[in-house]
């Protein structure tokens, strides 16, 4: 049976066809015990955000992060294209945005990080092509236009991730390069580095910095391919403790992984890696993996389902259940060669077990999970790229329709308004809630001390100085945390 993903596009409902028989799998059923439950299917709105002329590499929009840029209180968003000009996207509500050029010359792989520690999110990238190297970009209150080298290698770096990786409070870039393997570029805290090569002779894919082992510190998940000739598969890298050193551990031989995230899959504490197979001509099965984390540093296989060219994996609680659905996405210049499509699809975790759903059959060589209409619902954003002779590429967003009320507090569906939302704002926060009656609430600082406490019914503005701060709200025995960023 080929499953059907229910799109609503302009308000009015199209059924797309999810499955193809060539490279797609059937649906599946996922069992517990004697009992049989069947995907509910998720359900979400497409909006076309934005539209550029194909060429090429243009499909190449890898990253597109929710993220607050420039201080509005909506989730904006960059997204690189390899031979063409990047650009930010300005989230201006209602699923509309404007952009901006960034001053490059074109960007592979990207992440968002305050690598300057003055409050706001700079933009790290690599260029393969033009100038061959790692970089970041200075965010000044929304202006781009200081272009910082990280390295210069002389290789082919592609996929950059930020994180504290050495545990001294500033943002750290891991990242991997085609001609010589993985690196961690340790920021010395006001946006100089410290690059260390820290695994060689493979030809290094993607990389993700997570705490696969338990012990309180960033380790990297990370995939290489059989370029050059080098030992392709799935890789851990364990940190030592000593800044730039780490072991490396070999997982599993894969001719051609090249999307990796980590994250705890199945709630046992400890963190899972998952990968996306692209065939190109490496022959790999384009299909989604689980490396099940044991907790004792051993990981087991478990297939997932497949993937159209696979390029890029992530995972996120989708339907708000409880447990972590997965979304891959697949695309790139070899469809064209191949004749065939990549895909956007997203995969129910029903009691352990994956039902794919699929979003769009032209390729999106990545992607990004996130929260762009501020409801509490993690929407999706990708491209739509039909192909270098069939058309042009689109950004698109897909919006979650779960219902507001279950995405602020998890909360059964009402006949009525059933919205609680925590909106950020200029000198404080704008606190709306329209279930019937009240909720409690409270307000903490990043630092744990409660700054205001009350009861809520209607809309309510809370003054509060800039920064970060966490609202929690009680209806019942149902406790719902949120993060809101109150600015100047």
């Amino acid at each position: 049976m080929s499953i059907y993903m229910m799109i609503l596009i302009g308000g009015v409902p199209v059924t797309v066809a999810g499955e193809n028989p060539e490279y797609r799998p059937v649906e599946t059923e996922a069992r517990n015990g004697d009992a049989t439950t069947q995907s509910k299917a998720f359900s979400f709105a497409r909006h076309d955000i934005h539209t550029e002329t194909v060429d090429w590499f243009h499909f190449y929009q890898v990253r597109n992060n929710a993220r607050n840029l420039g201080g509005s209180a909506w989730p904006d968003a960059a997204s690189p294209f390899a031979l063409n000009t990047p650009l930010v996207y300005w989230n201006q509500g209602a699923w509309s945005f404007t952009n901006t050029g960034l001053p490059l010359f074109g960007m592979y792989g990207s992440d968002l990080a305050d690598i300057d520690g003055d409050g706001d999110y700079d933009i790290v990238g690599a260029d393969p092509w033009y100038g061959v190297y790692v970089f970041w970009v200075r965010n000044d209150g929304g202006s781009f236009s200081a272009v910082n080298t990280i390295m210069s290698n002389g290789g082919f770096p592609n996929h950059v991730h930020c994180a504290d990786l050495d545990g001294d409070g500033d943002q750290d870039v891991a990242w991997t390069c085609e001609n010589y393997g993985f690196y961690v570029s340790l920021n010395n805290g006001s946006g100089s580095f410290t690059n260390y090569n820290i695994y060689s002779n493979v030809s290094a894919e993607s990389v993700w910095p997570a705490d696969l082992d338990g012990d309180g510190d960033i380790d990297l998940a990370g995939i290489t391919h059989a370029w050059l000739g080098y030992t392709p598969g799935v890789w851990w890298f364990e940190y030592t403790g000593v800044p730039g050193s780490y072991t490396p551990h070999y997982i599993q031989a894969r001719q051609d992984p090249h999307g990796v995230w980590a994250g705890d899959m199945d709630g046992d504490g400890d963190r899972d890696i998952l990968i996306a197979t692209n065939f190109m001509n490496l022959g790999d099965d384009n299909s989604v993996w689980m490396f099940r984390n044991d907790g004792y540093n051993t990981f087991t296989p478990v297939y997932i389902g497949s993937i159209a060219w696979g390029s890029d994996i992530k995972a996120a609680d989708l339907d708000l259940d409880g447990d972590m659905d997965i979304v891959a996405s697949g695309g790139g210049a070899d469809e064209d060669y191949f004749g065939t499509h990549g895909e956007l699809a997203t995969y129910e975790n029903i009691s352990g077990s994956f039902t794919k759903q699929v979003l769009q059959t032209n390729g999106s060589y990545g992607f990004w999970i996130g929260d762009y209409d501020l409801d509490g619902c993690p929407d999706i954003s990708a491209i739509d790229y039909p192909g270098y002779n069939a058309g042009n590429s689109t950004f698109v967003i897909y919006e979650n329709l779960i219902p507001d009320a279950q995405c602020m507090l998890g909360a059964p569906e009402q006949s009525g308004p059933t919205t609680f939302r925590v909106i950020p704002g200029k000198g404080g926060l704008l606190l709306s809630y329209s279930f019937p009656g009240s909720v409690d609430f409270s307000v903490h600082d990043i630092t744990g001390r409660e700054v205001v406490s009350g009861k809520l019914s209607g809309d309510r503005f809370v003054p509060l100085g800039p920064g970060v701060y966490v609202v929690s709200a009680t209806v019942g025995d149902k406790v719902i945390h949120q993060k809101g960023i109150a600015i100047k």
